[in-house]
């Protein structure tokens, strides 16, 4: 996972600061054994998060039929190098931060901070269904189905600091 920071001084008559972070993560594979005898596109129903996530009958992004359920214990032999497509979304996170500092009198100061954590509220997809429990299921219903987001909600807190 990868992190970039910044960090802006806005000076005038008093001193504002600004600090923004942004995360990112690549991808990770899915583990399945591919079906040999399989011919056609594994990835189906384009890109992760198209159509109606919330129905009763929602699309699967992953063919079921392209693949089998691995040997107990093991990971599967699909490849890791995302050469068929099988991944899951990119994971991202990034957060803002804004400070301000007022001289209230000699030798005391007040600093009041906003923080925002995922400010844009942008959703981020878990990735397709792959497993139940602990274990790869081909057989299940939510095979390649996404049925959950990875991002956290946008939280804003605010907090006031005196210091002397």
């Amino acid at each position: 996972m990868a992190a970039l920071r910044h960090h802006y001084v806005l000076r005038g008559y008093t001193v504002w600061h600004a600090d923004g972070e942004l995360q990112f993560a690549e991808r990770r594979s899915c583990y399945a054994d591919y079906n040999p005898s399989f011919s056609g596109p594994v990835r189906i129903n384009g890109g992760y998060g198209s159509g109606d996530l919330l129905a009763a009958n929602a699309p699967a992004f992953l063919d079921k039929n392209a693949f089998v359920s691995p040997a107990a214990f093991t990971y599967g032999n699909t490849p890791r190098t995302n050469v068929l497509g099988l991944h899951n979304p990119n994971i991202f996170t990034e957060s803002l931060s804004l400070r301000r500092e007022f001289q209230v009198r000699e030798g005391v100061r007040l600093a009041f901070q906003a923080d925002a954590f995922n400010p844009f509220n942008w959703v981020v997809f878990a990735g397709p269904v792959v497993f139940t429990g602990a274990a790869v299921n081909v057989t299940s219903a939510n095979f390649g189905k996404i049925t959950a987001t990875s991002s956290t909600p946008r939280v804003v807190q605010f907090n006031a600091r005196i210091q002397f």
